[in-house]
């Protein structure tokens, strides 16, 4: 499929500061952003971090943006990150509707294209952990290999779960101080208070209706079929302690995945990027090694074939 994108990235945002502290990075983020516009008036925000090295696509979570990963960030200077907002969320397009994994996944595609990205790591947590598997699956040629942070396959949220209850009596304008935060963001262990402050900003700017006609389509989600389609190599990295989605989910998943490696995670919920940081790098960056060593090898080989 043909997708046409301008990208915009020279009229708006600003590259990263080198030295710049963690502070500094979560002040800065959304003046870091650029935009995309795609042929069909579609507006892509990502933040690119221009570095030399392999390409990294990392797609957040639901009511997130792309400042989800600010805390991993700076555990991986040495690859270039896209971390784009999913539409709906932080400074990309809010359609009235149009919220399938489908159209997520042909939007990341539409922002690789554009970036001329023609292969990357793409790396998802929770939503984006299933945009990513889409992805995979209806455009394979542009994922070389794919980390899934805090996935399923069948999301299947109890609508009587307080949670779901407490979203759905959320009205415009969203406070984002309300105590309905504490719980949307809670870690197995402690995070930075200024980080979940700005996440529970970007989340109170989403419209209530977007919450809930998101979260309906999440809950009808059913990656069997999509999964099984997936050729690319594959990592699982799960919070042991993760509320939301169980371990037995996570190896459910593992099942449909080709050499789907899979990491446990102590002390961590839903969010082990957040918690464990330096942990989640490093679990990527081994995989993402491993992958380009395999890569080259069979690259390689095929010479002598």
């Amino acid at each position: 499929m043909a997708r046409q994108c301008n990208d915009l990235r020279r009229k708006t945002g600003a590259r990263r500061g080198q030295g710049e502290t963690g502070t500094m990075r979560l002040v800065d983020w959304d003046a870091r952003k650029r935009k995309i516009e795609t042929g069909d008036g579609r507006t892509i925000a990502y933040i690119d971090t221009d570095t030399p090295g392999s390409a990294v696509v990392l797609i957040h979570g639901f009511t997130d943006s792309s400042l989800s990963f600010a805390l991993l960030e700076p555990y991986l200077p040495d690859v270039r990150l896209i971390m784009p907002d999913l539409r709906g969320h932080g400074a990309s397009h809010r359609p009235d509707d149009a919220y399938r994994l489908a159209d997520f996944a042909e939007d990341i595609a539409c922002l690789m294209d554009g970036l001329g990205l023609r292969e990357a790591f793409v790396v998802g947590h929770s939503l984006g952990a299933l945009t990513a598997m889409q992805l995979a699956a209806t455009h394979p040629e542009l994922v070389g290999a794919l980390a899934v942070i805090s996935g399923t396959l069948r999301p299947n949220t109890d609508e009587n779960d307080p949670i779901c209850a407490a979203m759905a009596m959320l009205r415009d304008p969203i406070d984002p101080a309300h105590e309905f935060f504490a719980t949307w963001h809670a870690c197995a262990s402690p995070v930075d208070a200024a980080f979940l402050t700005m996440l529970a900003r970007d989340a109170a700017a989403i419209p209530a209706r977007l919450w809930s006609r998101i979260f309906q389509e999440i809950r009808s989600c059913d990656l069997r079929g999509i999964a099984s389609r997936i050729q690319q190599p594959a990592l699982i990295v799960h919070g042991i302690a993760d509320p939301l989605f169980s371990v037995s989910q996570a190896y459910a998943l593992r099942a449909y995945l080709r050499s789907g490696d899979m990491i446990e995670l102590p002390g961590c919920g839903h969010n082990p990027h957040w918690e464990r940081p330096g942990r989640v790098a490093g679990s990527l960056q081994g995989f993402l090694a491993r992958h380009l060593r395999q890569s080259a090898s069979r690259s390689i080989a095929g010479l002598f074939e």
